[in-house]
């Protein structure tokens, strides 16, 4: 159980992460732009931390 919570919680953040980087970043405003890039900043480490 507490596997597969690590697993929705972890794939539940990419989805979001990578989901609000898009959202933004098709706005197409330069203050959208730089939140769209802190996001995909953002996604970078956490994908990165579930590589075991």
């Amino acid at each position: 159980m507490n596997r597969i919570l690590k697993v929705i919680v972890y794939t539940g953040s990419l989805a979001t992460l990578g989901g609000l980087a898009g959202y933004f970043s098709s706005k197409r405003e330069f203050k959208y732009l730089i939140i769209s890039i802190f996001f995909g900043i953002l996604w970078i480490p956490v994908f990165l931390s579930g590589i075991n």
